[in-house]
């Protein structure tokens, strides 16, 4: 099973964090260490080449969100494969799709 490799960069109003491999129970603790120190910035975590998640992943996607939510900050996800998102929406996540609110800089 391939590694989860990540690549983050502070821009202007958000950190941007690229993702590449799968998301799944054994990747999923390297995703929340990497997003827990930027929880209460604008995080755009970008996922065009996530190859898959499981309910580890999108459980773990899920507490990023909400962690980001209390501590003031939002994770947006962004460039979804289309079967990522359809998996997303058949386990009722689909407010992890939506794009930010239009008060964020």
């Amino acid at each position: 099973m391939p590694d989860l490799y990540l690549n983050t960069h502070q821009h202007h109003h958000a950190v941007h964090v690229t993702l590449v491999g799968p998301l799944n129970a054994r990747t999923a603790p390297r995703l929340r260490a990497e997003l827990n120190p930027h929880s209460s910035t604008r995080v755009q975590l970008h996922m065009r080449d996530c190859t898959g998640i499981d309910l580890d992943g999108l459980f773990a996607l899920s507490l990023a969100h909400t962690a980001a939510a209390e501590a003031g900050g939002s994770l947006d996800l962004a460039d979804v494969p289309p079967l990522i998102a359809h998996y997303l929406h058949d386990h009722h996540a689909d407010h992890l799709l939506e794009p930010p609110s239009a008060e964020q800089p």
